[in-house]
C-alpha cells in the first residue's frame, strides 16, 4: 500500500515538474506578450490611449541662452564672439493631442499635436523672463540672408526699411527680455501704409507670407523663438494603433496626408518618414538596439542607439543615445547627402538676369553641387524645413567640426550635459526618462550691401540651445513598476510548481528505494546461525531437587537428554539432568543445537 502511495508521488511530481518547465518557457511568455500587448494598444477608450492624447505630467523645456559680452567688437571690429551661457530658463510643457480620429480599416489614429508652455518661476530659480539677454538679431539676420539668396534689389529695399520696422536696433545684435524672445514677441513696426517706401513694402511682403515665428497684431508683428508652438500645430499626424501588430503602436504612418516628405532631395531616402515621435515606442525592445523617430521641428528622421541599462524607480531601462552620425557630414557619411541644401544662388532655373547668368556658367553636377554645399560635422540646415537660414547642432557644438569651436568663445562640449538619452522600459515601450537636447544657430557672414553685416566676423553663432524631456515620477511611474511587479510574480510561479514538483518526486523515488532494499533483504535465505558453545551459569539448588548423579571422576559424562529425540547428547557440567530448569534448558537445545546425531567421541 505504501509502494503505491510513493509512486503516485512520483507520478504527481513528474507532472508538476513538467507542467512548471512548460509555463516558464512557453506559457508564461505567451501570457506576458498577450498583457502587454492588450496594455499598450491605443484602442478606444484604452488607458493607454488616454495616456496618448494627454501624457500624464507635463513635459519641461529648459531654454539656455548665449549672451554676448562684446556685441560692438564683433560687429564693427571682425572679433569673435565672447559667449556666457544664461540659464536655464525652465517652461512646463503640457501636450496634448486633439481631434483624435480611429480609422479602422488600417489600425491606424490622426490628430492634431497642441502644446501649452507655462514658465515655472520654482524650477527656474532665479532667472525670471524680464532678465535682459543681449544675442543675434535674428529676425534681420535671417531675412537679410535669405534676400541675399534670392534678390539683391530686396535686400537693399530691407537694409533701408530696418531702422523703421526695428526702431530701437543700432546694429547685428539685439538687446531684449527673455521672455519677449522666446514666446512674447520682440515688436516689428508694421504701421505704415503699403504705399509708403521702403517699410510700407517689407510689410505688405510679411502680410503676404509671414513665417510662423512672426505673430500679427492688427497691423503690427512680434518675432519670437517658440511662440508659434503654443497652441495647435497644422500639421495632422497618422500613426499606427499597434492592435493588429503591437511592435508598431505610434509608429507614423503620414504627415499631412503624405507617406512621405518634399522638404528634400526628390525621391532620395531624406524624405522618407521613419520611427514615431519619440513619446512612445512599441514594446518588447529587450534585443531591439536601433529606433527610429521621426521630428516634425527638424523634418527628418533620426536614428536612437543602444548605449547601456539603466535603471528609474526600480524599473530597469534599456538607455539610447542619439546616433553621432545624425549630423554627419554629407561629405564623409553618404546617407546624410541629401540633406545637403543647395543654395538658391546655385538653382538656375529662375527667369532673373542671375539665373540667366548661371545657366550661361559651367555647369556642376547636382551631386557636385550637393557636396559643395554640405556643412562639416555636427551641422545640419533647417532652410528646407523652417523657410529660415536656421543650422541644428548638439549644444555647444557637441560633436561638432572643430572650426565651429575656433569661432565661439565660451563653449564646452560634453556627453553628460549636451548629449540626447532616451530611456525606454524594453517591456512596454513606455520612456520614462527623455531628454532631447538641440541647439539652434545661424551663420553670421559679411554682406558688402547691408550696413549692419558689413565689418563683422564671421561664423556660426550660436543662439540658444534646449532640453526638452521628462522623468516620470509619482504614480505614473508607480503604475509602471506595479505592472513589472505583477509580471514578476508571474514569472516566479512556473519556478514553484517546477520546485514542487522536483521535491516530490525526489521524495517519492526515496521512500520506493528504501522499500525496494527493505524486500530484498526479507526475501534473501537466511544463512544457518552458529550457537557457540556457552558456560551456563550455575543454578542454584532448589529444596526439594532430586539428588544430584554422580559423575565420574575425570570430567563431565554424556547424559541423555530429555525430548523427543533421545539420541541427542549434551554435555552435562555440574548439574542436575532431573533438575527442572535444566530441563527446560535442554528442551530448548533439542529444538535449536547444531549437533546432529549424537556426541563425537
Amino acid at each position: 500500500m505504501q509502494e503505491t502511495h510513493s509512486s503516485w508521488t512520483v507520478a504527481a511530481g513528474l507532472l508538476l515538474l513538467t507542467i512548471g518547465l512548460l509555463a516558464h518557457f512557453y506559457g508564461v511568455p505567451e501570457v506576458e506578450r498577450e498583457l502587454v500587448s492588450e496594455k499598450v494598444a491605443l484602442k478606444k477608450d484604452s488607458e493607454a490611449l488616454g495616456r496618448f492624447r494627454q501624457t500624464p505630467q507635463p513635459l519641461h523645456l529648459m531654454v539656455y541662452l548665449f549672451h554676448v559680452e562684446n556685441p560692438e567688437e564683433v560687429s564693427t571690429q571682425g572679433a569673435r564672439p565672447v559667449l556666457t551661457e544664461k540659464g536655464p530658463y525652465i517652461y512646463d510643457l503640457y501636450r496634448e493631442r486633439v481631434d483624435v480620429k480611429l480609422h479602422n480599416e488600417d489600425d491606424t489614429l490622426s490628430y492634431f499635436s497642441k502644446s501649452t508652455y507655462h514658465f515655472n518661476k520654482d524650477k527656474s530659480g532665479c532667472r525670471t523672463p524680464n532678465d535682459i539677454v543681449t544675442i543675434i538679431h535674428v529676425p534681420i539676420l535671417g531675412t537679410a540672408l535669405k534676400l541675399q539668396q534670392v534678390s539683391s534689389i530686396g535686400l537693399g529695399i530691407f537694409n533701408d526699411a530696418v531702422s523703421l520696422l526695428f526702431q530701437k536696433t543700432k546694429s547685428i545684435f539685439l538687446t531684449t527680455s527673455v521672455g519677449e524672445l522666446l514666446f512674447d514677441g520682440v515688436f516689428v513696426n508694421c504701421s505704415y501704409p503699403a504705399n509708403s517706401f521702403p517699410a510700407g513694402a517689407v510689410c505688405e511682403g510679411l502680410r503676404a507670407r509671414a513665417p510662423a515665428s512672426y505673430r500679427r497684431e492688427g497691423s503690427d508683428f512680434y518675432f519670437s523663438m517658440f511662440g508659434h508652438l503654443n497652441g495647435t500645430s497644422n500639421e495632422r499626424m497618422r500613426v499606427s494603433r499597434g492592435e493588429v501588430d503591437p511592435r508598431s503602436v505610434g509608429k507614423i504612418t503620414a504627415v499631412r496626408g503624405n507617406a512621405t516628405l518634399s522638404n528634400w532631395r526628390p525621391g532620395s531616402p531624406c524624405n522618407l518618414v521613419n520611427g514615431t515621435d519619440g513619446t512612445v515606442f512599441g514594446p518588447f525592445l529587450h534585443d531591439v538596439t536601433v529606433l527610429p523617430i521621426y521630428t516634425a521641428a527638424s523634418c527628418r528622421s533620426l536614428y536612437l542607439l543602444y548605449q547601456n541599462d539603466t535603471q528609474l524607480g526600480g524599473v530597469q531601462l534599456r538607455r539610447y543615445v542619439i546616433d553621432a552620425n545624425m549630423l554627419a557630414s554629407g561629405r564623409d557619411y553618404p546617407p546624410n547627402r541629401c540633406f545637403c541644401v543647395i543654395p538658391p544662388q546655385e538653382q538656375t532655373d529662375g527667369d532673373d538676369e542671375d539665373s540667366r547668368r548661371r545657366r550661361r556658367s559651367p555647369k556642376m553636377s547636382d551631386e557636385e553641387k550637393e557636396l559643395q554645399s554640405c556643412l562639416p560635422n555636427g551641422a545640419m540646415d533647417l532652410a528646407p524645413c523652417s523657410g529660415s537660414p536656421v543650422v541644428l547642432t548638439f549644444p555647444h557644438f557637441y560633436l561638432g567640426d572643430p572650426v565651429f569651436l575656433d569661432y565661439a568663445r565660451g563653449l564646452s562640449p560634453n556627453e553628460e550635459d549636451h548629449q540626447t538619452i532616451v530611456d525606454i522600459d524594453p517591456l512596454t515601450g513606455i520612456p520614462l526618462r527623455a531628454k532631447k537636447r538641440v541647439q539652434l544657430n545661424m551663420f553670421l557672414k559679411k554682406i558688402e550691401d547691408f550696413t549692419y553685416l558689413t565689418s563683422v566676423s564671421e561664423g556660426l553663432f550660436p543662439i540658444l540651445w534646449m532640453e526638452e524631456g521628462i522623468t516620470l515620477q509619482g504614480e505614473s511611474l508607480s503604475k509602471v513598476a506595479k505592472s513589472h511587479m505583477m509580471l514578476a510574480v508571474l514569472g516566479v510561479l512556473p519556478w514553484l510548481v517546477t520546485a514542487l514538483g522536483a521535491l516530490l518526486t525526489v521524495a517519492g523515488l526515496a521512500f520506493l528505494t528504501g522499500a525496494a532494499q527493505g524486500l530484498g533483504r526479507a526475501c534473501r535465505p537466511r544463512p544457518p546461525r552458529v550457537q557457540q558453545q556457552q558456560q551456563q551459569p550455575q543454578q542454584p539448588q532448589h529444596p526439594q531437587q532430586q539428588p544430584r548423579q554422580w559423575t565420574p571422576k575425570g570430567g563431565p559424562r554424556a547424559t541423555p537428554l530429555l525430548g523427543p529425540n533421545p539420541g541427542q547428547y549434551r554435555m552435562s557440567v555440574g548439574f542436575d539432568p532431573d533438575d527442572m530448569a535444566f530441563a527446560q534448558k535442554a528442551h530448548l537445545a533439542s529444538n535449536n543445537s547444531i549437533m546432529r546425531g549424537g556426541i563425537r567421541q
